[in-house]
């Protein structure tokens, strides 16, 4: 699991970070209506909030990235022409945020972030 994330950036980067899975979240909610699939099923749209909410809170954030570019994608191929540019921009945020990570404010980087490991101190071993 450790691949997935490279760094996790806090501070001003990390804000960003935040404010990228927000927005990503929000199109991945909001966009699927925008898409000509009128089969939107309430198990689909439950799948697609409980995405976005673990895009919030940044739990496997690469993955979920991951699907929601696919996700948009598809929609662009399936005819979703007339809002091109707002779909290819959510493409790219999602894309960038996959190879990005979730940052230092995520669950990802409490689970899965660099730690300081401490060891005791060395005891007298006598070997008489």
């Amino acid at each position: 699991m450790q691949r997935l994330y490279t760094m996790f950036p806090s501070g001003s980067p990390g804000a960003g970070l935040i404010l990228l899975r927000i927005a990503v979240a929000i199109h991945l909610i909001g966009g699927t209506k925008e898409c000509d699939i009128t089969l939107m099923s309430f198990w689909m749209a439950a799948f697609f909030c409980s995405l976005a909410a673990l895009l919030v809170l940044g739990i496997l954030t690469p993955l979920i990235a991951g699907l929601s570019a696919m996700d948009e994608f598809i929609c662009l191929l399936t005819g979703g022409w007339s809002l091109f540019p707002l779909t290819a921009i959510a493409v790219i945020c999602a894309v960038a945020l996959m190879l990005l990570g979730p940052g230092a404010y995520s669950v990802d980087a409490r689970l899965f972030g660099r730690r300081i490991v401490v060891l005791p101190p060395a005891r007298d071993v006598d070997h008489s």
